[in-house]
């Protein structure tokens, strides 16, 4: 899960379990300091071809299927799930 980080201060908490962090192997980090000028410079390497991308995204599905994309992601069957809002004619 992605979450923007700027957030208000009184959201700022999260509660996790240690033991399913020791476990399940998970990892918790920070990062900071991305300026406007590094997002082009990944989107021009994507563009270009330069990094590969194609295979990162398992699957793609409408937002109404975001329950099933939960279930995927629980079972450990996907990588990364595009959810798009559906077209409408």
């Amino acid at each position: 899960m992605v979450v923007f980080s700027g957030l208000p201060p009184a959201d700022d908490r999260l509660e996790l379990s240690l033991n399913q962090l020791h476990y399940f192997e998970q990892t918790v980090v920070g990062a900071y300091g991305c300026a406007h000028r590094h997002g082009v410079a990944a989107l021009n390497l994507i563009a270009n071809g330069s990094v590969p991308v194609a295979d990162l995204i398992s699957h793609r599905m409408r937002l109404d299927q975001l329950e099933e994309a939960l279930n995927l992601v629980e079972r450990r069957q996907s990588m990364k799930i595009l959810l798009y809002p559906e077209r409408r004619a």
